[in-house]
């Protein structure tokens, strides 16, 4: 993008949360990588709404920063 487009895109709703999701998409194209089991995300996930409830806004898991 040039910088101007940058600077709109960055202006939308949800914008960091794109750019995060295609980075973790990126990072996901290693031929040969297994994936982990459904139980895995299911935990996370569990996790992540429990950290919600108690008002957690930001959260890191390992290489990952959840907003």
């Amino acid at each position: 993008m040039a910088k101007e487009e940058a600077e709109v895109f960055a202006a939308l709703p949800g914008s960091a949360e794109a750019v995060q999701l295609r980075r973790w998409d990126d990072l996901a194209r290693e031929p040969g990588k297994r994936t982990p089991p459904l139980a895995y995300y299911l935990d996370m996930l569990a996790e992540l709404h429990a950290l919600q409830r108690e008002g957690v806004q930001r959260i890191g898991i390992g290489a990952l920063d959840l907003a």
